[in-house]
């Protein structure tokens, strides 16, 4: 790969390229039966509706489309990562539910004095 291009490492190199070739066009035509994969299989780009009429493709759309068509028929998870709470934010958050707490309790004394006086 990273040394000398030899006439048998050139004649080997398209020895693997044919093999690769024939094998993909073994496993589009064993999927694909009703497309001539000899007609097809040429080297040449086929774009959209090209595609489409040459059934090499089933549909032309976005991924976007596909993957929420699919949704319908798939059951989808969220996952969201947080970051990890360190020693100080568990500190801060739980002096911060203190407060809110004894904020609540004072509020509520301050309420039920008024309801008293009345």
């Amino acid at each position: 790969m990273l040394g000398e291009n030899t006439e048998e490492g050139k004649a080997k190199f398209l020895e693997d390229l044919e093999n690769t070739h024939r094998l993909f066009k073994g496993y589009v035509a064993e999927r694909r039966p009703a497309m001539d994969i000899d007609k097809l299989a040429t080297g040449e780009i086929w774009y959209g509706s090209e595609a489409l009429s040459n059934l090499l493709v089933d549909s032309v759309g976005t991924s976007e489309a596909y993957l929420v068509e699919r949704m319908v028929e798939a059951q989808v998870f969220a996952v969201k990562l947080e970051p990890q709470k360190t020693m100080t934010r568990k500190l801060g958050l739980a002096v911060s539910a203190g407060v809110e707490s004894a904020t609540l309790k004072v509020l509520g004394l301050i309420d039920a004095a008024g309801w008293q006086r009345r």
